[in-house]
């Protein structure tokens, strides 16, 4: 795993934003996961209790994207967030490459959520 960034914002948020930057670097998304969709889909849901709050009711989300330029073999991009905060990280498989312009292109993205562009704002 390599740690991109911390956002101060709910996980519902760091999503749409981090989608948003994606996709306006010219990167296609899709969700590979969704703790709390999988969650829902349990026979009983309530008897799932959160490892971090210790009840069934939580705020705490993990998302996996799927991230690429038309035509190029996705990376994924981590979302793990809890209350307040949602922490980024590329998913790395040992022995197997990722594309070294899409990993580029993600991070240069994703550095925009951290450290807005003055000009662009």
């Amino acid at each position: 795993m390599s740690s991109l960034a911390s956002l101060p914002m709910n996980s519902d948020l760091a999503v749409r934003r981090v989608t948003q930057e994606l996709m306006a670097a010219g990167l296609q998304v899709s969700r590979s996961f969704d703790l709390q969709s999988a969650r829902k889909a349990l026979a009983d849901p309530d008897g799932c209790h959160c490892p971090y709050h210790g009840t069934a009711k939580c705020s705490c989300q993990y998302i996996v994207l799927l991230v690429n330029p038309e035509g190029s073999e996705p990376v994924a991009v981590e979302l793990h967030g809890h209350d307040a905060e949602t922490h980024l990280a590329l998913i790395e498989t040992a022995g197997v490459a990722q594309d070294e312009d899409t990993v580029g292109r993600v991070k240069t993205a994703l550095a925009r959520l951290v450290a807005p562009d003055p000009v662009g704002e």
